[in-house]
């Protein structure tokens, strides 16, 4: 009930609690060679978002909660040089690295142990995919250990493996381009947030140890959402996925400002304009309280009528 309200409060007043944008107050130990992440995930750390933590200090709600916390905890690392926050990150890293499963269609992935959908416990994730391989490598930038960079070269390859095959790649229609799923379902959801985190996670991977089939990778997949992000635009907000067969669900606040603050970062990063112009454009509906208003109502809305 409580998260619930600081939902609602956050559309009202536009204020985000457990993220933040990649901005000048933000500096990471392996910045030199990767820059920094799309995301400020240090505010989770206050929050109590990742909470709660295992005997080991690890999170315990998701594969996505633990990645993000290793992130946070690398971010404090950065701005501290705290060695405490190094043993913080790298416990999560490792749990990550020894947790991978092999998959049947090549590869591994980190296999959600929760329903989510017609999806039975098992599933896996383009959103868990990208996040992990930024750890892995900052992992592997800080300890110089093979081991992660190795893992990080393994997971990407589900990310080209077809939903039906038990991968992630879903296509839209009638293009034909395609979409890293961060919930594979069928039909597809294709949602915004966890194929963007999918792309920065193989951008990284790319800097480091780039092959030209994962730079070929990565600039499909770029050249893909530059083309469908207008789908996810509703003339005053955006949408937190375009799924096939309903109606899209609207962002809520924090992830609409998650969207601006990645395809921000994502502008610099690689230079893409339409990234920075809807960015921008969807940074001004923030902006609005009217707007706000307007996702708060519709939020509401769809859950009363669809459920979602």
């Amino acid at each position: 009930m409580t998260r619930s309200i600081a939902k609602v409060w956050a559309l009202v007043t536009g204020r985000v609690p457990d993220i933040g944008p990649q901005d000048g107050s933000l500096t990471e130990p392996t910045e030199a060679v990767l820059g920094r992440y799309c995301l400020d995930f240090r505010p989770a750390l206050l929050s109590g978002h990742y909470e709660p933590l295992g005997e080991a200090g690890i999170p315990l709600r998701s594969w996505s909660a633990v990645a993000g916390y290793a992130i946070a905890c690398f971010q404090r690392l950065g701005e501290t040089g705290d060695d405490r926050w190094e043993g913080r990150f790298l416990s999560p890293a490792r749990y990550l690295l020894n947790n991978a499963e092999p998959c049947s269609a090549g590869g591994v992935a980190w296999r959600a142990t929760f329903d989510e959908g017609s999806l039975q416990p098992g599933w896996i994730s383009a959103l868990y995919q990208g996040q992990a391989m930024s750890v892995l490598l900052r992992a592997h930038l800080l300890t110089g250990e093979p081991e992660f960079l190795e893992r990080a070269r393994e997971a990407w390859r589900m990310l080209n493996v077809p939903v039906d095959q038990g991968g992630l790649a879903a296509r839209f229609i009638p293009t034909n381009d395609f979409c890293w799923e961060e919930v594979p379902s069928q039909p597809a959801s294709r949602i915004l947030n966890g194929w963007i985190l999918a792309i920065w996670g193989l951008l990284d991977l790319a800097t480091v140890a780039g092959s030209p089939e994962i730079w070929q990778a990565c600039n499909m997949a770029l050249e893909s959402l530059r083309r469908h992000l207008p789908d996810y635009d509703t003339g005053w907000w955006s949408s937190y996925d375009h799924p096939v067969g309903r109606p899209p669900r609207l962002a809520s606040v924090s992830y609409h400002y998650e969207h601006i603050w990645m395809l921000r970062a994502l502008a610099t990063r690689t230079g893409i304009d339409d990234f920075a112009y809807w960015a921008g454009r969807w940074d001004d509906d923030a902006g609005r309280v009217s707007h706000r208003l307007r996702a708060l109502i519709g939020k509401a809305g769809q859950r009363l009528t669809h459920g979602y």
